[in-house]
């Protein structure tokens, strides 16, 4: 009876060690296991504002390619406000992350944050725009000042002679500067000459368009004669549009943007945009996701230049840009599967589509 009593207790004393088990775990095997965090790269991504789409495709490919190659990444969008971006990459430090990868609001405003970075051993690429005095690790981007000169030359082929008006992006942002080195490389030359005269160029503050609205709006009614505009960006382009639309001058007045975005493509096929530029966001996107695994992997990097950031000479890869206009939309543009066809033609006759 008593040999049965012990049997009745080991049984009832295994029930309640596996009802222990299965209500709170085995506490020690679950805090040694590593988690998916601790054993991935963790990329951190901030991005000053995704408002434009060519942002929000920069995201998505970024994240995209990462996550195929097994890196977790935490995305942080400052809405162009340099104070929340200097907290959001604290943020992302406090996170622990490997890599940042910050496409800046403000050139100047980030170097002291990024320093602090480095010094906590993080890798830090400049995404698209660079950082001043930062002795960032890398600095990704297009080759600016040769997209400024490609507007410039365009706008010449099409408008030889007459007045132009510049609209110059964000004075933060360097690449706003090397785009207008460019535009000037391209055209100073027939400023001298007197063949054309700027009888406006103004800065837009933080890519705001208003400064396009408005700018062009002053022009249009003083009376002056406007033969070619040569917009920063594509959104600038626009605001200028309207300007001609309300005056009844769109299309008569050659306007030149740069980003490719759709609204652009389709109101070059349309007639009153004449040319974009196109940059291929994926490539840089997917190649710099690739770098910022590669840096933590503490791989050897292969770059083209540097870049004086001010301070320091900055390792440099740079991608290249292409002029698109109604001539080739389709080889530029559909076929490298930025845009559809049916997306920029939709407000063409189906006739005057490209066979």
């Amino acid at each position: 009876m008593k040999g049965r009593n012990w049997v009745v207790l080991i049984v009832v004393a295994c029930g309640l060690l596996i009802l222990v088990k299965v209500l709170f775990g085995d506490k020690d095997s679950k805090e040694n296991l590593p988690s998916e965090k601790d054993d991935g790269i963790v990329i951190g991504f901030s991005l000053s504002s995704i408002v434009i789409d060519r942002w929000q495709r920069d995201r998505d490919v970024f994240v995209a390619t990462a996550k195929e190659l097994g890196a977790e990444v935490i995305v942080q969008t400052a809405n162009e406000d340099k104070e929340t971006q200097i907290k959001q990459i604290e943020y992302l430090m406090k996170e622990g992350v490997d890599v940042l990868v910050i496409n800046p609001d403000d050139k100047d405003g980030l170097s002291d944050v990024v320093r602090r970075a480095k010094a906590q051993g993080i890798k830090v690429i400049a995404y698209d725009r660079s950082i001043s005095n930062a002795d960032v690790d890398v600095y990704v981007s297009f080759d600016n000042q040769k997209l400024g000169r490609l507007m410039g030359e365009t706008m010449l082929e099409y408008v030889p002679t007459g007045n132009y008006v510049i609209i110059n992006g964000s004075l933060k942002d360097n690449n706003s500067i090397m785009y207008n080195v460019g535009f000037h490389e391209a055209i100073d030359e027939a400023v001298e000459n007197k063949d054309i005269t700027i009888i406006k160029e103004v800065w837009g503050e933080d890519w705001g368009e208003e400064i396009a609205y408005t700018s062009m709006e002053e022009v249009i009614q003083s009376g002056e004669k406007v033969d070619g505009v040569i917009a920063a960006n594509d959104r600038f382009a626009e605001a200028a549009i309207r300007v001609l639309a309300e005056n009844r001058q769109a299309g008569d007045v050659v306007v030149i943007g740069h980003d490719a975005e759709l609204s652009a493509c389709q109101r070059i096929v349309e007639g009153t945009q004449k040319a974009t530029i196109y940059k291929s966001i994926t490539d840089m996107a997917e190649g710099a996701a690739r770098l910022a695994i590669d840096l933590a992997n503490g791989k050897e990097i292969n770059f083209q230049s540097t870049y004086d950031d001010g301070t320091y000479e900055v390792p440099r890869i740079m991608y290249d840009v292409f002029i698109v206009t109604n001539d080739n939309m389709v080889d530029i543009i559909v076929n490298k599967g930025f845009h559809r066809l049916e997306d920029i033609y939709q407000n063409v006759p189906k006739e005057q589509w490209p066979k």
